[in-house]
């Protein structure tokens, strides 16, 4: 039962009170707290009949009535002695202790069906504080799981983060060994060429243009020297086309003017659409002009080169250059070791080379780029 029907039974037939005073302490009309009342004892008959105790309304309200009856006071025995002096002594005798016998026996059934009626009470109450304790529990433990799993997939996104950046760092050492065991390599050929009789040390990046000018400087030498000469720069561009550095190439080329970026620009404006797709801008394919890493005939194949002059006027350079390919003259009649100027601009504190073209040059560059769209080999433009 709950705490508003018991407060009804307990108000009704142990404290005697009426509907009006019923209502008064609960809160209700007269009538609203004779029918609670009335549902009440119902609900109480229900559960004695659970209990297989099986009685009738009235019968119920009348046992619990008698609760009401306190101990007969010692007025009252005088009482009934008075009242009964006309009968003999056997007989109030024998009156008395019936009426007494009867409300023990009264007394004693209402308090047992009472006690019957708390029991499932108090059990209900104990079973509903624990399983209160146990949902409390239970909440606690999910906010916990719920605070794991989050921890949980931190701990996975950070170790996949991890995972990654260990996988790059792997790369970069692989690219970096490679590196090292190329320059090793070059290394090796450079001092083994020392030891030849007649060989001439080769350069350092600290060596000036005096040191290079005249000398020819072979193809194992080669250094990336930076960019802080006009000699470095030439060196530098020669090592990064035989190695395919393009991001060297790209910092060491400058557009001699406007006017030579304009022409070329509307010559790969004017380039087949799937060359253009291919290079993106005339920059990407300038610059594919220089990169000799891969196969290269003999007439593509330079084996050394020698600066035979060089004149530096403010933010310019004039050198006059010669290359050695490894075709020869037999092979090519008519085509020597070919020699010319080849110009270059301090942009900051690094020098680049001026790249430039003359109507002739252009003219193949053009046949170049409408055959390479077409896949029909010509002859290459060049790249110096």
């Amino acid at each position: 039962m709950d705490q508003d029907d018991r407060d009804a039974i307990l108000l009704r037939y142990f404290e005697r009170k009426t509907a009006k005073e019923i209502g008064e302490e609960l809160g209700l009309t007269a009538e609203a707290a004779q029918k609670r009342a009335t549902r009440a004892l119902e609900r109480l008959r229900m559960i004695f009949a659970q209990r297989g105790v099986p009685t009738a309304t009235t019968a119920l309200a009348t046992l619990l009535s008698l609760q009401s009856i306190q101990s007969a006071p010692v007025g009252l025995a005088a009482s009934v002695i008075a009242a009964g002096a006309a009968q003999t002594l056997t007989s109030a005798t024998s009156t008395i202790g019936l009426i007494m016998a009867s409300i023990k026996i009264k007394i004693g059934l209402a308090a047992a069906l009472i006690t019957a009626a708390s029991i499932p009470i108090v059990l209900q109450h104990i079973t509903n504080t624990r399983l209160r304790a146990e949902v409390e529990g239970l909440r606690q433990q999910g906010a916990e799981l719920a605070r794991l799993r989050e921890e949980s997939q931190r701990l996975t996104a950070q170790a996949q983060s991890l995972a990654a950046q260990g996988e790059k760092d792997r790369s970069e050492l692989a690219r970096l060994g490679g590196q090292l065991a190329a320059a090793k390599t070059r290394e090796n050929k450079t001092a083994s060429a020392a030891k030849r009789p007649g060989a001439v040390a080769p350069l350092t990046p600290t060596d000036t243009s005096e040191a290079t000018e005249g000398r020819l400087v072979q193809r194992d030498e080669w250094k990336n020297l930076g960019f802080q000469t006009p000699s470095a720069t030439v060196q530098t561009m020669e090592w990064a086309k035989i190695n395919g550095d393009t991001n060297v190439i790209a910092n060491g080329l400058a557009w001699a003017d406007e006017k030579s970026r304009a022409e070329m620009e509307a010559l790969f404006a004017a380039a087949p659409e799937s060359v253009r797709a291919k290079y993106g801008s005339v920059d990407q394919y300038i610059i594919s002009l220089f990169d000799h890493s891969g196969p290269m005939d003999g007439r593509h194949t330079l084996l050394s080169y020698r600066i035979l002059d060089e004149k530096v006027s403010g933010d310019e350079a004039i050198l006059q250059l010669e290359y050695h390919y490894a075709y020869t003259n037999l092979d090519y009649p008519g085509e020597g070791t070919p020699k010319g100027p080849q110009r270059y601009v301090r942009i900051g504190n690094e020098w680049r080379q001026a790249w430039g073209s003359d109507p002739p040059s252009q003219g193949k560059m053009s046949a170049a780029l409408q055959a390479e769209g077409a896949e029909t080999p010509v002859p290459s433009v060049g790249g110096k």
